[in-house]
Parts: structure tokens; sequence; C-alpha cells
């Protein structure tokens, strides 16, 4: 038994009682007195001398005289001596010729020490008859419900508890009993129950020691329970009640903080175990607090504040027990908040300072992923650390986990040929776990990466085969299929994605595979074929991406097959149906805009175009589309506006392929506004720094106009248009309309410098005979040729007509006449009115 005087008073009685007892010895003859024997016995029992103890109390024995109340006393505080030693069968033998309520209670608490719970309540069931009403009584029956407790008999635990209760009279032990009770009845799931007992103790001792744990234990059961206000109104007036228990109160704290963080208050979680942390008496408090406080932190996205607090306790010297799980935490958290480097350099940290095997495993996969999600991700690092946990970990679950982490990190390295190797480990060692059909897979695509579509092919059709209902089955079909379409077996894909529809008509892959078919066959100009594709995908699945471009796909059909009205309405219908589509808006928009273009309604194309480069910056459309709005604005003559467009082409996207084109038309415009020297500097940037461009040619020609239209002021500048327009006329890449323009504009430039038999002879010579002699009809095919041949060919008839040369002049209109060109009637009448004026026969 436990006495209830302090340790200080306890060890003043046993120095008192013990310089007693010496000093009694060293009197000759002198006798000891039992009572100080007793007393001496009872202070070193409470602090621990046991030997001490029942030295005392056998020198009790042999001086009191026989029936003396000290010899009983003392025989009962000798069997408590020897418990105290546990000498357990020593305080059978001592006691087992007494009868008393004493000896019964103590026999019983030997029993129970030597597990020999039977015969505990064996010992005890005299005090149902004959001591039902003895000072033993109490504990009597607390020490049968934990005999009740420890053989797994609860329910006769829980009756024994309620009998304590219901004896008449106070005790302390019944504080203890309600207490114990109420914590039996949280094992058994008696939680309603145990929250009543707990209120009665509360209710009865709110100051004891006991109350106070009943508070923290309903607090927990309220707060566990989703009773956040009513654990708050329990457990705060242990906090309030400061002084004179701060113990409680950080208790208290630490699970208010457990309830503020459930309700979503981590900044009340992390300020009550602030103010935990500051109250705690003792370290080891103050070490429960901070290491909460510390883990609070960790979980309110506060990692590096966390990892400050408990940073001490993870380099403690010696080394604190907790100190590995909590590294673990710390780099889990840097995990949760998005800091892969941080998570990684405390990964890195336990595997330098921790040995153990299973946090080791967890170290290594955490690291592995913390490379993983790093904003570059280091895959072959990662790789490596998943292999060694695979290696450390022993459940299969979590080798397999990280064998299929080692795989696909080498295939995001696009080490496809090591990628296979792990796949194929996998799938060899753990054939029955899920993940396997996922290396399956997996090991066809390193096949395909690796530019095998045969054993791609062979080995999606085994993962087809082993498991047809699998979840990766219609994926597999749908690889060989894309493989085949790929490899231009237009048919097989075709086969393919027929199968996957047929066979997986519940896949989310079904619309993808239409899709692909309606591609194939808008490729394979099956248009018609096309649109029932195209037409069946939106009206199957509305809502997938795959029928936004279906959607957009309709009205390209439409349009090849020349319903152009229709495909405008199916496009404008698309406009209505997805209109938050990024991907293919632009390409709608795109598309009214031409169509608005081609039919000269400049204006409006130029706001479709411009919305598409203004809303889609960042699609590949976009630059194109500034290109066609400052086209449009050009034929709407406002030119300032068209070079505006060009500008901001140049700015945005400067490496976007039609840049040459761009400059081109900025060239041009400025051209137009009569900028001729700012559009030769355009020009001049296309021929040098773009001259693979097919705008050169172009470019050529547009330098040359602005130095034909400076020639007024300066006739060097017609040398330098005849230079230009020669690089037009050689150059094999011009197309033959463009050549004979530039044919043509040399004469006229060889006008402009009186040099009129030159300018016949380049007309004559360069641009009517190429155009009458094209045996393979190649000038024909332009519809600009017949003009410049005309232009030529009455620019000699008025040279001729200058000279006076009637005969020649008639000679090349029949030219023209024979020609067939629009300008063929008008070339006879005018033949038809030299011969009237001037009686030439024909």
């Amino acid at each position: 038994m436990r006495m209830s005087c302090t340790i200080g008073r306890r060890r003043l009685t046993l120095l008192v009682c013990v310089l007693a007892s010496i000093l009694a010895f060293c009197r000759p003859g002198a006798a000891q007195d039992p009572a100080a024997l007793i007393k001496t016995g009872k202070a070193a029992l409470e602090d621990g001398f046991y030997e001490l103890a029942e030295k005392s109390f056998r020198d009790c024995r042999l001086t009191a005289t026989n029936g003396a109340p000290e010899a009983d006393q003392a025989l009962i505080l000798l069997a408590c001596a020897m418990h105290g030693q546990r000498r357990y069968q020593d305080m059978l033998s001592l006691l087992s010729p007494l009868s008393s309520p004493a000896a019964c209670y103590w026999r019983a608490v030997a029993y129970f020490d030597l597990q020999q719970y039977e015969k505990v309540t064996a010992a005890l069931a005299d005090f149902d008859t004959a001591y039902s009403s003895n000072q033993y009584s109490t504990h009597a029956l607390r020490l049968l419900a934990d005999c009740h407790l420890q053989t797994g008999r609860t329910n006769e635990a829980l009756k024994v508890f309620s009998r304590l209760e219901n004896t008449p009279g106070d005790s302390p032990a019944k504080e203890s009993n309600l207490l114990d009770w109420a914590r039996t009845l949280v094992d058994a799931g008696q939680t309603a129950r145990a929250k009543e007992v707990l209120e009665r103790l509360i209710n009865r001792s709110p100051q004891t020691s006991e109350g106070r744990q009943g508070q923290l234990l309903l607090g927990r059961l309220l707060a566990s329970g989703g009773e956040f206000k009513e654990a708050e109104a329990v457990l705060l007036p242990l906090v309030d009640r400061l002084p004179p228990d701060p113990a409680s109160a950080v208790d208290a704290l630490i699970v208010l903080a457990g309830v503020y963080e459930a309700q979503k208050k981590p900044e009340d979680a992390t300020n009550a175990l602030s103010t935990a942390v500051a109250l705690a008496p003792d370290q080891r408090l103050k070490r429960r607090a901070e290491l909460a406080f510390g883990r609070a932190l960790l979980r309110s996205k506060n990692a590096e504040e966390g990892a400050a607090v408990l940073k001490p306790y993870i380099a403690a010297i010696p080394p604190d027990a907790a100190a590995p799980s909590l590294q673990l935490e710390v780099a889990a958290a840097f995990m949760d908040a998005g800091n892969a480097v941080r998570a990684e350099e405390a990964y890195q940290h336990y595997l330098e300072a921790f040995s153990d095997k299973a946090g080791r495993a967890l170290a290594f996969s955490g690291k592995g992923w913390s490379l993983v999600l790093r904003q570059k991700p280091a895959y072959e690092e990662a790789a490596d650390a998943f292999l060694q946990a695979f290696l450390l970990f022993s459940d299969p679950a979590d080798k397999v986990r990280c064998l299929t982490k080692v795989a696909d990190c080498r295939f995001s390295n696009k080490q496809f040929s090591l990628a296979a190797q792990a796949y194929d480990q996998l799938i060899a060692e753990f054939p029955a776990a899920p993940l396997a059909a996922q290396a399956m897979f997996q090991n066809a695509e390193c096949a395909a990466r690796m530019n095998k579509p045969d054993d791609a092919v062979r080995l999606f059709r085994s993962v087809i085969a082993t498991n047809p209902a699998g979840v990766f089955a219609d994926q597999a079909l749908m690889r060989i299929a894309e493989i085949k379409e790929d490899q231009g077996e237009q048919a097989a894909a075709l086969g393919a994605y027929d199968q996957l529809m047929a066979t997986y008509t519940n896949s989310t892959l079904y619309a993808n595979a239409l899709l692909a078919h309606g591609l194939i066959n808008f490729r394979s100009l099956l248009f018609e074929t096309a649109l029932g594709d195209f037409e069946k995908l939106v009206l199957l699945f509305p809502q997938t991406e795959a029928a936004e471009h279906a959607a957009y796909m309709r009205g390209r059909c439409l349009q090849i097959l020349g319903q152009e009205d229709k495909a405008i309405a199916t496009w404008r219908e698309f406009l209505h149906a997805y209109p938050a589509s990024q991907k293919w808006t632009p390409h709608v928009l795109y598309r009214l805009g031409e169509y608005a273009f081609n039919r000269g309604e400049y204006g409006e194309a130029e706001k479709q175009f411009d919305g598409i480069a203004g809303v889609y910056t960042n699609d590949a459309l976009a630059p194109a589309a500034l290109l066609a709005a400052g086209q449009a604005a050009a034929k709407l003559a406002e030119y300032l506006d068209a070079i505006n467009y060009f500008s901001s082409l140049v700015t945005k996207y400067p490496t976007w392929h039609g840049i040459a084109r761009a400059r081109y038309e900025q060239g041009d415009a400025t051209k137009e506004l009569g900028e001729y020297a700012k559009a030769i500097l355009l020009f001049e940037e296309i021929i040098n720094k773009y001259s693979s461009s097919d705008s050169v040619d172009l470019a050529w020609c547009g330098k040359a106009y602005c130095e034909f239209a400076l020639g007024a002021g300066d006739t060097n500048r017609y040398e330098a248009a005849i230079r230009s327009y020669k690089h037009v006329a050689d150059s094999p890449l011009a197309p033959p309309d463009l050549k004979l323009h530039a044919q043509f504009k040399i004469g006229d430039c060889l006008q402009k410098l009186q040099r009129h038999d030159e300018a016949v002879e380049q007309m004559y010579s360069n641009v009517m005979i190429p155009y009458l002699d094209d045996p393979k009809g190649l000038f024909r095919e332009y519809p600009a040729c017949e003009e410049w041949f005309t232009r030529a060919a009455y620019a000699i008839v008025e040279r001729m007509e200058v000279q006076k040369k009637w005969r020649e002049a008639i000679r090349i209109l029949k030219r023209v006449v024979d020609a067939g060109v629009p300008a063929s009637d008008d070339a006879q009448k005018r033949i038809d009115k030299i011969r009237l004026q001037l009686w030439i026969l024909p």
C-alpha cells in the first residue's frame, strides 16, 4: 500500500526512526519499543527500503507480546515488505495460517502478481460474506476487477466496478474506481456509458487528480466523436485552473490542439501547443508538448517552422527515441508542401543519420519521390533510390510499388531498355500483383519507343490475351491500332479500331478510337465516311475532348465536299456547343475568318483573326491569325493597322516559321504608303536573313518595285530595279507568273531609261515568246501570265506605232489574237482600225 505523506516527510520520519532504532540497540539491556519499530518499518516501506522494513517488522514481532496489536500489525506489514521485494511465495507461506481480512487480501495480491488469477478470486471470496464491511473490502473489489480484466472477463470487471461505486460511504478508492471503470468502458467500446461515468467523477471530485484525468479522458472522447464544442467546454477549465496543476493544463492543451486541427483551425492549434510548451512543468511534459507543437506545425504546412522545433530532438545526443520517426515526418511535410528539394535533403539526412532498415526503406522511397517531383526531375537518381527501397522493403506490396517506380523513372528518362528489364523483373517476381498488368503494358510501350513495332504489337497482344477484360486490354488494342497507323498500314489500323469499338463498348477509349477511325478515313480522302464517324462521335460522346475535335472535323469534311454553307453553320454551332474549348475554337474561328476573307468581307475577317490573336496567344494559330488580320487590313487599305499586326507578330513570335512572309507583307504595306526607302529595308532583311524562304523572290520583286518608284527622282534607281528583277527572273524557285512579271518590269525599266530598242527586245524575247512557246503549258496555269503577255505586246505595239511601223504592230497584235487571251477581241479591233485608217491590206 502507498501512504499519502509527501516524499520529504517520509524521509524525515524514516531518518528519525532509524536513529531511534540505532540508539536502542546501542544501550545494553534496553528493550526495543514495538511501536517505534512499526513506525520505522512503515517509513522504510514507503521509501522503498524493503529489507530495512522487513527487519523492523521481524524485530517488532520478536519484542511484542503475544496477542499484542503490534504483533498482528507487524505480520501484515512484513507481508507488504516481502511484496516490495517480489517474494510472493514467502508472502503466501507467511500468511497461510491466517484468516483475517488483511491476510486474505494480501494472499490475493500475491496470487495476482504470480498470475494465478483463479486463486485470486478464491482468496477474495470471503469478502462477499465475512468481510463485506471491512476496510479492505474496497481494495479487494478493485483487485477482483483487475483480475477479471487480466483474464479477459471485461463484463465481469464492469460489474465489479459498478458494485464498488454502489458500496456505502466515501473513500479515495472510489474516485480511482470511477476512472478505471470509465477507461474499461472505453476499451470495451461503450463510449456513451463511459461519458456518464466520467461526468459523475468530474462532478464529484473536480479538484482531485482522478477528476482532472477524467476531464482529459472525457475531452478526448468528445473530440474523437466530433463533439468539438463540448470537448472545449470540458478541457478549457483545466487550462483556466492554473495554477495549481500545470501538468493537467499541458495535457488539456495538447488535446485541445487536436480539436482545433479537426475544426480546420491550424493557427489555434499551434497557439495552444505553444502555450503548452511554455507551461510544461518538467522535461517530460515539455518534450511531449514540443513534439506535438512541431508535428502540428508540419501538418499546418509550416514545414520549416516545424522542422526547427523538432530539430533538437532529431539531433539530440544521446539520440532521442523519436528522432528517426520525426525526421521522416519532417521530410514528408516538405513533400506535402510541394518543396521537393527540402524533402530530398531531409530524406538524405535520415539515410546518413539512422540505420533502421524499415526507416531507411521509407527514406529511400521518399527520396525517390522527391527527386521525381522536383521542377526538373532527376529520374536516374530517383530510379536508384527506388531500387534501394525495393531491396530494403519486406512487404511485397511495397516492393512492387518501388520496382514499378524504378521502371517508370527509367521510362521517363528514355532508358527504355533498362525500363523493360525492370518491368520484366516485376512480372516475373510478382505475377499476381495488381501492378503486374500495368508492367506488361509499359513493357510493350518500351518496345514501341525503341522503334520495335512488331515486338510492341506482340507484347500488347499478350496484355490482351492475359486478361481480355482487364483495365489495360482496351489501351493495348488502342496502341496496336496507333502503331499500325504509324506504319502506314491504314487497313490494319481501321480493323484494330473497329475491334476495340466492338469489344470494349464501355471503354473510355471508345470515343478516341472513333475519332482516330474518322481521321484515317479523312486522310484516305473518304470524306463522306469520315463525316459519318465524326457525326456519330458528336452524337454519342458530346462532352468529350474527342467530340470537340470531331465537331471541328465535321466542318472540314463538309467544306471539302463542297457544302461550304453547311460547313460554316457547323462551325458556328461548334462555338455554341463548346464555348470553353481552348484547343479547337481557334481553328474554328480561323476557318470562319478565311470564309469571310474569301468572300471579300475583309472587316469581318480581320475581326475573327484579331480575336484569335488576342485571346489564344499561346495557340499555334496565333501568329498565323496576326498575319491574316494584317492581310485583311491591307485589303481594306488600312495599311497602318496592317503594319501594326505584322510588327506585333514579329515581336511576339520571333521564331515562327512564317516570319519572312510577315516581313514581306509589312514591306508591301509600307510600300503602299509610299515609304519606299523603309520598304526596301524590310525587303532586304528578308533577302539577307531568310535567304531560304519562299518569300525571297517576292522580296526581290518588292524591292525592285520600290526602286522603280524612286527612279523618277534618280534614274540610277531603274538600273538597281533591273538588277533586282533579274534575281527573280533567274530564280529556279520563282513561280512562272512572278518570272514573267519580272521580265516585263525589266523592259519597263529600259523604257524609262529611254533604251527603247532594248525594251522592245526584252518584251518580245523574254515575255511574249516564252508565253507563246510553252509546250508544257506552265504559263497557261497562272492567270497573271496572260496579263504580262498582253501588256508586253501592247507596249511593243505602242513603240511600233510611234515609229509608224504599222505592219510590225499588226503582227504583234495578231499574236495576241492567236493566243486567245481575254484581250484578243480588243487586239483584233485594233488591227481592223489600223488597216482601215492606213489602207493596209491583210
